[in-house]
């Protein structure tokens, strides 16, 4: 006897999110703003200037695009927002939190990094939490934030803290707030000591 499928049997290709691109050379005026007049919880990513293909040729510039919902749309309900940015073909999002750190590369070392600061939110998305670093990321931005105190002889936090709000927003400045700020401070602490101590001695 053959079963008949019924219409909630059936394979459901909706997702809760999805992105897409934008081409500015393509793109219609005031997109960004079109953007926000969406009122849907979106994350814009950094200008992609510096992306090559696979045959060292340059990319063209673009921006990703991640729309967040609360519920499944499908690929026609996003196309018809898409067509509004002349946007190529949308895809869905399987994992959110990886798409949102892919917008500045940050877990892909073979690839041109950007600054997490130019990420643009619209809508209240949550950004901090998608961004949260791995243990394993965690330990490489200690590693460069010490690089930076070394290379640029950083000898007051106040400095360093300054910065990371100006520059690494995103990334280095919530890693401040946690257990391993003191970490930071003992660095910038025993490079004040050291180089004053080394001044000593030349002179």
């Amino acid at each position: 006897m053959n079963k008949t499928i019924t219409d909630s049997e059936k394979k459901d290709n909706r997702v809760r999110n999805w992105t897409f691109l934008i081409y500015p050379e393509s793109a219609p005026t005031g997109w960004i703003e079109k953007l926000r007049e969406l009122k849907l919880e979106c994350i814009l990513s950094p200008l992609h200037d510096k992306d090559v293909n696979s045959d060292k040729t340059k990319k063209k510039p673009h921006y990703h695009v991640i729309l967040l919902f609360s519920g499944k749309k499908s690929y026609e309900q996003i196309k018809k927002i898409t067509d509004g940015f002349n946007a190529p073909r949308p895809e869905p999002v399987r994992d959110v939190r990886a798409m949102t750190r892919y917008l500045a590369h940050l877990d892909d070392d073979d690839k041109e990094k950007y600054n997490t600061a130019d990420i643009q939110v619209f809508g209240g998305a949550d950004i901090a939490n998608l961004l949260k670093p791995t243990m394993t990321s965690k330990y490489q931005m200690l590693a460069e934030m010490v690089d930076y105190i070394e290379s640029q002889d950083v000898r007051e936090f106040i400095d360093f803290l300054v910065y990371c709000r100006h520059e690494r927003f995103q990334d280095w400045f919530p890693i401040l707030f946690s257990a391993s700020s003191n970490t930071i401070k003992d660095a910038i602490k025993s490079n004040r000591h050291k180089k004053l101590l080394t001044g000593r001695v030349k002179g």
